[in-house]
């Protein structure tokens, strides 16, 4: 049913629509609605961003409290106690002032950091305490880690540590030691053999399987915190963050000293 409105009313609204008046006041309302709008529509993503960081900073309280009580792995921490002895026998050649054996130490060095350096690398973005940060970065933290691969599935030469690279650095700088005895202690040239014995092995039984177990966990995490982030589910992803970190903190923190250990050896040479 249409309704007809009479001709004086009709004559009256088109004069209202038609008035100056009517559009300045409307044009004022929009304009107020605009601005009142502008702030609350700012206000939403700072909202989201608290919350975001809210959970990571509980989860990351929660872990806190917690006890690990995972056996650690033998292999792991044989592994970790041979390249500390390396460092102490690097650390009392630090002062040697053969220009040789300097850049054999280096090289040294920069060989036992590979495996360290590419682990503390990968796990770092979990130990991130912004929440909006990583999953702002999270693409580019995927990208580094199927960095690493080479298109054969093998690890890139530079992001391991080689065992026999290592062992034929420690047996030169034997080499040249022995020529010196009278000046070295024979403890360090000692010192330097077990470093040789102890990685004989330690390529295939020990550093790739070690890289293969984080690394290929962190593939599984990183795919999980992709689900999330892609369900929407934000706030999963930051949970899953910090259940890993809490995982791998202490050996993150190893790692990490050792590392850190190895920098300012190299420093010193």
């Amino acid at each position: 049913m249409v309704i007809l409105l009479p001709i004086k009313q009709t004559t009256s609204m088109i004069q209202i629509f038609k008035s100056e008046l009517f559009w300045a006041a409307f044009s004022g309302i929009i304009a107020f609605a605009a601005l009142l709008w502008t702030p609350l529509g700012n206000l939403i993503p700072y909202f989201r961003r608290r919350h975001l960081q809210r959970t990571l900073n509980n989860e990351r309280n929660f872990y806190k409290q917690q006890v690990i009580r995972n056996k650690p792995d033998d292999d792991m921490v044989s592994y970790l106690s041979t390249v500390k002895n390396a460092l102490q026998t690097i650390g009392g050649l630090s002062n040697e002032k053969q220009v040789e054996i300097k850049i054999k130490l280096r090289s040294l060095i920069e060989e036992l950091r590979a495996t360290h350096k590419t682990l503390v690398e990968s796990i770092m973005p979990f130990t991130s305490d912004d929440a909006n940060w990583f999953l702002k970065e999270f693409d580019i933290i995927n990208q580094k880690l199927e960095a690493l691969w080479k298109t054969d599935g093998k690890y890139r030469h530079e992001v391991r540590t080689h065992c026999g690279d290592v062992e034929r650095l420690a047996n030169d700088i034997v080499q040249i030691l022995n020529t010196r005895t009278n000046e070295v202690p024979p403890n360090q040239i000692q010192e330097l053999y077990q470093i040789s014995w102890s990685m004989t092995s330690a390529d295939v039984e020990i550093i790739v399987p070690i890289m293969n177990n984080i690394l290929n966990k962190i593939k599984v995490e990183l795919s999980l915190i992709a689900s999330a982030i892609s369900t929407g589910s934000k706030l999963r992803a930051i949970r899953l963050k910090e259940k890993y970190r809490f995982e791998t903190d202490n050996l993150f923190q190893q790692l990490s000293e050792a590392l850190d250990k190895m920098n300012e050896l190299e420093m010193k040479l």
